[in-house]
């Protein structure tokens, strides 16, 4: 419903949450992330690809990205309320 909770609170305690943008779907199956790790402070590695395999994979990418300066969501919506929740990527 694009809403998150009044009280803030998601089960399981406290959670913060970034939008990261993903490349649009141009081969097999949909387009998702593997393989995220740290590499500093606010500093991650991602692999993003496709469901693709061997000759049929059309993307298969690592991008950097960080967290640094931004705000996590507290609207359930991206860029509505703070605009500033949605991860910029570098390949």
């Amino acid at each position: 419903n694009g809403t998150a909770p009044s009280s803030g609170l998601r089960i399981g305690g406290d959670w913060e949450f970034f939008y990261y943008p993903l490349e649009a779907a141009t081969g097999a199956g949909f387009v998702g992330l593997s393989e995220i790790t740290t590499i500093g402070p606010d500093q991650y590695l991602v692999i993003e690809r496709d469901q693709g395999i061997g000759s049929e994979t059309a993307l298969k990418a690592i991008y950097a990205f960080s967290t640094a300066g931004l705000v996590p969501d507290t609207d359930g919506v991206p860029g509505e309320a703070n605009g500033s929740d949605t991860l910029t990527k570098v390949l």
